[in-house]
């Protein structure tokens, strides 16, 4: 989760070149792929983030919550996306509309989404 959250912020910063192990170190391993004991010394950088010109506000989605042509994914567990378990946010629920789609489930192609 934690890994998925860097990768939408380092892109939400319009940094683009970042990318999420799918699987994990345990999949990397059994798929066979390089391994190595060096630890990499890259060379100092500055990183200096731009809002992403992709990037969108409340407001946008708020215009858009009655376009069919919109699908607002919520990605927290179903529990929380029903407003029965909020730990983090101040005010629990989801915006009207969205779908759900936990991040720890596997990809259904039947039925990618669920509803409240």
């Amino acid at each position: 989760m934690v890994a998925a959250r860097l990768w939408w912020l380092l892109r939400a910063l319009a940094h683009l070149p970042v990318a999420v192990l799918d699987g994990g170190w345990n999949q990397w391993i059994a798929e066979g792929r390089a391994q190595s004991a060096e630890v990499p010394r890259p060379p100092p950088a500055r990183f200096s983030g731009k809002v992403n010109k992709n990037w969108v506000s409340a407001d946008f989605v708020r215009s858009r919550l009655d376009d069919p042509s919109t699908v607002l994914v919520d990605a927290r567990a179903p529990d929380r996306f029903r407003g029965h378990n909020e730990t983090l946010d101040p005010v629990g629920g989801r915006i009207p509309g969205a779908r759900n789609r936990y991040f720890r489930d596997k990809p259904r192609r039947e039925r990618p989404f669920q509803d409240a």
